[in-house]
Formats: structure tokens, C-alpha cells, sequence
């Protein structure tokens, strides 16, 4: 506060304008698409396509990975179930989770199959995957 010459009283406020949205009480949507898109592929409900590992049969959804995962998706031209070479199913698993949305894989598991990681997410094109996986 100052007072001028004048005899006037200037007075400085700031202002937050950010509310938490605690504030309220207003409950956040129960609808999270990742969260989804992790059970479907989980648990294999409305699977329209499949990767075969082996005799593992390992089930995704064609519009996923359309957006998702685009050179996986080109990988079903000529049906709906495409064979997976060089990759352990467990592997190509993490794969498929980071692709549905899961951006946090467990940092125990790629760095014991790091390399494995490294040549499956690059080899289908999953760079954020890779990225992690050098690091």
C-alpha cells in the first residue's frame, strides 16, 4: 500500500483465478479410454483381429491399432490373423499394452529384455516403446 502525494490510497490485489476442481465436488468422467482400451485387450472382447506367436493366439482390435500402431495394422491385408516372427509373446504383449495406451511399462521387464524390446518395438515401428526401452 503507498500513499501519494495526493492523499490517496492505492491498493494492489492479485488474483488467482485457478480453482481446483476438488472445489466443487464434481465427480471426474469414470470413462477413461485408455483404461478401456487396456481391458478389451486384456481380456480380448470384440477382438476383430489376431497376432499368432507360436501356438499363442494373442487378440487386438483393427481400429486400435489403425490409429495407434498404423504398420501393425497394415499387417492384415490378406485376413485377420497375422504370424509374429523373432518376438516371445511376452514381449509382443508390452508391446501391444504401450500400444493401447499403457505409456508406463514396467521398467523391471524392459531392462530384462531390453534388447528383446528394442528390436520388436522398432521392428513394428513403436518408437515411443524403443525409446523408453534405450533409455
Amino acid at each position: 500500500n503507498e500513499v501519494e502525494d495526493e492523499g490517496s490510497l492505492i491498493v494492489k490485489v492479485e488474483v488467482n483465478n485457478h480453482v481446483p476442481d476438488h472445489c466443487f465436488g464434481l465427480p471426474k468422467s469414470p470413462f477413461s479410454f485408455v483404461g478401456n482400451a487396456l481391458k478389451f485387450l486384456e481380456s480380448g472382447v470384440s477382438a476383430d483381429v489376431f497376432f499368432t506367436i507360436g501356438e499363442e493366439k494373442i487378440p487386438a482390435h483393427q481400429l486400435i491399432l489403425q490409429m495407434q500402431a498404423p504398420f501393425l495394422a497394415s499387417l492384415f491385408h490378406n485376413g485377420s490373423t497375422v504370424p509374429i516372427d523373432g518376438c516371445a509373446a511376452e514381449v509382443f504383449r508390452v508391446l501391444l499394452s504401450y500400444v493401447y495406451g499403457d505409456g508406463d511399462p514396467d521398467p523391471a521387464f524392459l531392462l530384462q529384455h531390453n534388447e528383446q524390446v528394442i528390436t520388436a518395438a522398432n521392428k513394428y515401428g513403436i518408437i515411443g516403446l524403443k525409446l523408453q526401452a534405450e533409455r
